[in-house]
């Protein structure tokens, strides 16, 4: 079994006389991807105390026969196991797989329904029901059969979402080619209560969904998320399959419509909330959400094809994201602000976003006596035997990036005048030039780094090899070697500001745009350095930052 630690940007806050944690992470998401590996379509629940992510591997093509879940009590430190396996379940093929995932709970009882599609007949889902006296499984065929088949148009994978009203009612929602119907179960969780069939086409909502649906309530509104290609104006089936042979560029985005009863039908008036962005992600899987055990404290989770060179490569989705969910005081959800944190506290994590240039990668506990820092924090340390970077995966134009840098060593030169420094990288171009032997200048983008010798942030641009020098500042002697000090870019069109030790007053201006639009990275010259804390958000907007060594 592995355990994924997740240190939040803010501390969690306990409640007194509340036996469960309470996590309100403010404005600011855990970092993201939270859980690394190839998901698709999640769904979560509170059960005893724990929050559950249960969840089916994406490449379906490859086959997926498994559904794992990963269970928390404070949504930081995650536990994962394997809950479910298709092989138990006589009715499914070899070449059945597992695609997406609900869950429910009815008494002592523990439910999972999910879709499975043929890789070698693939025209129908088939919806089956797993069923445990643990939320951890192991799960066993509940029925002996699927409970029911649905229409796979144009490689939907389909998707199912339980809800269970006030009354004590369950319904199943799932998708059926484009389109979501709903039905009520029957008392035992298994069956469809066909006596009081519901009228599906009242209950459906009446615009193209392309895999993964969520019902959920919310003081008296109800809401369906789903996830849709966009189709610019198109409802006609025959027309929307033509779009979709085309090869449009129709990534998928995730949106939500409402409704006051949970069987008189959804309205079409859908409004979006994650959608691609170029400097983050391309495409979602389902979307689920966590309500936070007693308050209105709200998260979404999905699964983000975070940037990459290959936007078609499998695995198709890169990891769960979890990022806060504020409601209106009308009810309407805000679109969701994705960002991107790391405080570099799980290896695993940051090999899989992270990509390293001339620098040898470690992570160390600081000093849990440091003022600055606490016992279970971590850091990136690159030891710059001439040019060491790590580069972020993605687009970034107009942006916020912030770090905390601790300088290890400032005597070394590599070549006179050459003194040590580090800081951030960001609208890099070219994070490796071709063809250099020597890791010094071998990118194109800009960068703003930290000197403790002389004490100066300085400021510049790196193109064809040539190092070009902007502006620089000079720095208090407050500064010195191993202290932690905080050092922000904003970037707003040609726009470029510095900040160090504060986010309120630029130690740098400058107008520039040989660059406007790259990657992001952390960078160490000539001297091994430590990096905590990193935090970037698209936009360029100089909004609060998480609290944390001290500034």
């Amino acid at each position: 079994m592995v355990i994924i630690s997740i240190i939040a940007l803010l501390h969690t806050l306990l409640v007194v006389g509340h036996k469960h944690p309470r996590p309100d992470f403010g404005t600011y998401p855990h970092g993201n991807p939270f859980v690394p590996g190839t998901f698709g379509y999640p769904d979560a629940a509170f059960y005893h105390g724990t929050y559950w992510l249960f969840h089916a591997d994406y490449p379906q093509r490859k086959g997926n026969r498994y559904i794992d879940a990963y269970s928390s009590r404070d949504l930081k430190n995650w536990r994962h196991r394997r809950v479910l396996s298709l092989n138990v379940f006589s009715w499914a093929t070899l070449s059945s797989s597992i695609v997406s995932v609900s869950t429910a709970k009815r008494g002592n009882q523990y439910y999972l329904y999910f879709n499975t599609v043929d890789r070698l007949e693939n025209s129908t889902c088939s919806i089956g029901i797993g069923v445990s006296s643990r939320p951890q499984g192991p799960y066993r065929d509940a029925l002996g059969t699927h409970l029911l088949q649905t229409e796979r148009t144009l490689g939907n994978p389909g998707g199912t979402s339980i809800i269970t009203d006030d009354n004590g009612q369950s319904y199943l929602y799932y998708i059926d080619g484009f389109y979501v119907q709903v039905a009520k179960l029957t008392e035992d969780m298994v069956h469809i209560d066909t006596a009081n069939a519901l009228d599906l086409k009242s209950s459906s909502l009446n615009v193209p969904i392309y895999g993964g649906i969520k019902v959920f309530k919310r003081e008296d509104t109800y809401y369906m998320m789903y996830r849709r290609a966009p189709t610019p104006g198109i409802s006609n089936p025959e027309a929307l399959e033509l779009y979709f042979e085309s090869g449009t560029d129709a990534f998928p985005e995730i949106l939500y419509a409402t409704s006051k009863s949970v069987d008189s039908g959804f309205s079409e008036m859908s409004a979006r909330i994650l959608w691609r962005d170029d400097a983050l992600a391309t495409e979602f899987g389902q979307a689920t959400v966590i309500n936070v055990h007693g308050t209105d404290i709200w998260y979404i989770v999905c699964a983000r094809k975070f940037v990459s060179d290959d936007l078609w490569a499998e695995p198709s989705m890169s990891g769960l994201a979890l990022d806060p969910m504020y409601f209106e005081p009308n009810a309407t959800i805000r679109p969701v602000l994705m960002t991107v944190y790391d405080n570099f506290d799980n290896e695993l994590h940051d090999r899989a976003i992270w990509t390293e240039y001339w620098a040898n990668y470690s992570t160390v506990t600081t000093d849990p006596n440091d003022d600055f820092t606490t016992a279970v924090d971590f850091s990136r340390l690159a030891w710059g035997d001439g040019d060491g970077r790590s580069m972020l995966s993605g687009n970034f134009g107009d942006l916020w990036c912030q770090v905390h840098i601790a300088i290890l060593d400032c005597e070394y030169e590599l070549q006179p005048g050459s003194y040590a420094h580090a800081g951030l990288v960001f609208r890099v171009e070219n994070p490796l030039i071709s063809g250099y032997t020597a890791p010094q200048d071998d990118f194109e983008g800009y960068y703003a780094g930290i000197q403790i010798k002389p004490k100066r942030v300085i400021l510049g641009l790196v193109k064809n090899g040539t190092w070009t020098e902007l502006k620089s500042a000079k720095l208090g002697k407050k500064f010195n070697v191993s202290d932690w000090n905080l050092l922000a870019v904003q970037a707003t069109w040609k726009a470029i500001q510095v900040f160090v030790g504060d986010r309120e007053t630029p130690k740098i201006r400058v107008e520039n745009g040989e660059y406007l639009v790259g990657q992001v990275g952390l960078r160490a010259y000539n001297t091994p350095a430590k990096f905590d804390n990193f935090w970037v958000f698209p936009g360029g907007r100089g909004v609060a930052s998480p609290h944390h060594h001290g500034s």
